[in-house]
């Protein structure tokens, strides 16, 4: 469910502001603070942002693996850019599709 309503408001947003890229980037910067914020309140989040840098620096975590965030990008890119023209049912049959 959760999916499909953010399929919907990333499409309206890429609607209403004319730029899918701008709605892109403004979605994935609120997630991305409440993310941050989440994880500073909680003293376990913040031992494990330290972790995770330390692993990513010493490569114990390849970089590769840091990709899939360029991944949900592109997704959010794509619903910003169509959900519009297709509706939210037809953009989610095609993400579970392939």
């Amino acid at each position: 469910m959760a999916v499909a309503l953010q399929a919907r408001y990333n499409g309206e947003l890429g609607a209403e502001l004319g730029d899918p890229i701008l709605a892109t980037v403004i979605s994935c910067s609120v997630g991305l603070a409440a993310l941050f914020t989440v994880a500073f309140v909680h003293p376990a989040g913040r031992a494990c942002l330290r972790d995770t840098l330390v692993k990513v620096r010493q490569r114990v975590i390849p970089l590769w693996m840091l990709t899939g965030g360029f991944t949900g990008a592109f997704l959010v890119l794509a619903q910003s850019t169509v959900i519009h023209a297709l509706g939210v049912a037809l953009f989610s049959v095609g993400i579970v599709a392939g």
